[in-house]
């Protein structure tokens, strides 16, 4: 087995470049969010936080770092003579990632109570993007099957990035509105 991942764009589709794009909409969007006049400083930290998550994120999709993540994964597991019992690796891998989102999630509401409901859309929209993709990077064959196939013509792949971040992107334009007045 050999390491298979080289540097570039993991998805040079429309769909794939529209990813990025809206990865790093959302990060300019977020940042000048966080500027907003009326937001509590925890807030301001959450806005700047999502929009540094979603700003590597973006990087990470547009140089396909992800798959070279997944094929370091594989690559081990074969070396190390674990490749046929990966999936064991593979599900606890997502327990913790599931688990993790919850509890950042959860630990910002908790941190920031104050912070507006456009706020937490966008913290939900975060922990599901980052989560999805985490998930996706572990490569298990029943999610990869899942997220190729399609609903109303568009894969499911697209629905949770895409949806994800254009829920974030929703939320930061609601607060900037909010702070306009």
């Amino acid at each position: 087995m050999r390491f298979r991942w080289r540097l570039g764009a993991g998805d040079p589709t429309i769909g794939g470049w529209l990813t990025v794009v809206l990865y790093f909409m959302a990060v300019v969007i977020c940042w000048d969010a966080s500027g907003s006049t009326g937001i509590t400083t925890p807030e301001r930290q959450i806005w700047r936080s999502i929009a540094l998550v979603l700003g590597v994120l973006g990087i990470s999709k547009l140089l396909n770092l992800l798959t070279a993540f997944t094929e370091l994964g594989r690559t081990a597991a074969y070396f190390g003579g674990w490749y046929h019992r990966r999936q064991i690796v593979q599900a606890e891998f997502v327990r913790v990632v599931v688990v993790g989102c919850a509890g950042i999630t959860l630990t910002v509401i908790v941190w920031a109570p104050t912070a507006s409901w456009a706020c937490w859309l966008a913290v939900i929209g975060t922990a599901v993007v980052l989560g999805f993709v985490l998930i996706r990077a572990a490569s298990i064959h029943q999610v990869d099957r899942f997220i190729n196939q399609t609903a109303l013509g568009i894969r499911w792949n697209r629905v949770l990035e895409i949806g994800g971040i254009s829920v974030v992107i929703f939320g930061a334009s609601w607060a900037r509105h909010l702070a306009a007045g």
